[in-house]
C-alpha cells in the first residue's frame, strides 16, 4: 500500500530545508565577515559558525539533489535508496543538531543587546538553525512512517522516490 502523498510532502520538506539552509548560509557567511572584520589586524570568528555554514551548505546540496533524485524517480546510481539517503539524513541532523544546540546554549541571553546588527544576526543565526533541525527532524519522521505503512524494514532498500506502485522506473 504505497501513499502517492509521500513524496509530495517529502519534496515539500526538502524544499523548505533548502531555503531555510540558503538563508541560514547567508547569515553564517554574514557573520563571519562582520569578525573577521571586527578590528583591524585581530582575526576572530566563532567556530560553531563555521559549523552551521558548512552544514548549511551540505544541507542545500543533500536537499536539492534529494529533491531531483524523487522528481526524476530515479532508480539507478548513487543515493537512490532509503537506506543511503538515511545515511547522508543522520550526518546532516547530527550536524545540525549539535551546530544548534552549541549555538543556543552560547547565545542564550541575546536579548540584552537586542535591536544591534550583532545581537540580530545572531539571533537570527539561531532561529534558522533551529528551523533546519526542525525540519530534518520532521523529514525523518515522514520517512520513517512512510517505510512504516510500506512494509517497514523491508522497504528500506527500495527507492526513495516513494512511488514503487507506479511502473515507472528509470
Amino acid at each position: 500500500m504505497v501513499s502517492h502523498h509521500a513524496p509530495a510532502l517529502r519534496l515539500a520538506l526538502y524544499f523548505a530545508l533548502s531555503l531555510f539552509s540558503i538563508v541560514l548560509l547567508g547569515l553564517t557567511a554574514a557573520r563571519i565577515h562582520q569578525t573577521l572584520n571586527f578590528a583591524p589586524g585581530v582575526d576572530f570568528y566563532d567556530p560553531i559558525v563555521v559549523e552551521l555554514l558548512v552544514t548549511s551548505i551540505l544541507a542545500i546540496i543533500w536537499s536539492w539533489f534529494i529533491i531531483h533524485t524523487i522528481h526524476t524517480i530515479r532508480v539507478s546510481g548513487p543515493v537512490t535508496t532509503f537506506w543511503h539517503e538515511s545515511f547522508g539524513y543522520f550526518i546532516i541532523w547530527i550536524m545540525f543538531l549539535v551546530g544548534t544546540a552549541i549555538a543556543t546554549n552560547f547565545w542564550a541571553n541575546l536579548d540584552v543587546c537586542f535591536g544591534t546588527f550583532t545581537c540580530d544576526i545572531l539571533t537570527a543565526i539561531v532561529a534558522f538553525a533551529w528551523l533546519c533541525f526542525i525540519t530534518m527532524t520532521l523529514l525523518g519522521f515522514s520517512t520513517m512512517l512512510f517505510l512504516a505503512r510500506n512494509n517497514g524494514y523491508g522497504s528500506i532498500h527500495e527507492p526513495l522516490h516513494g512511488r514503487w506502485g507506479t511502473g515507472s522506473k528509470v
